[in-house]
């Protein structure tokens, strides 16, 4: 699911960074963990999930409308900016 995965988290990436620049790093300084440390947080972020043999998984989310839906769906899972 590769042309959904790469929309969906281009379209949580904004997300991703608020909730980081909350916790105080300066979006120059963000490292590639820090994202591994936000996403692995969401229960859909496995390698199960993203196979294109699951059915129940990512596959149920094709075209542009899925990843948008699959993007709603995953950004419940993301922890939230702190004030």
């Amino acid at each position: 699911m590769k042309t959904t995965g790469v929309s969906v988290l281009h379209q949580i990436l904004p997300d991703v960074v608020a909730y980081l620049t909350s916790k105080g790093k300066k979006i120059r300084d963000l490292s590639a963990q820090d994202f591994i440390d936000v996403l692995q947080e969401v229960p859909e972020m496995t390698d199960g999930f993203w196979s294109s043999a699951n059915e129940d998984g990512a596959k149920r989310y094709l075209g542009e409308l899925g990843a948008r839906g699959l993007a709603k769906q995953l950004r419940k899972s993301l922890p939230r900016p702190e004030d």
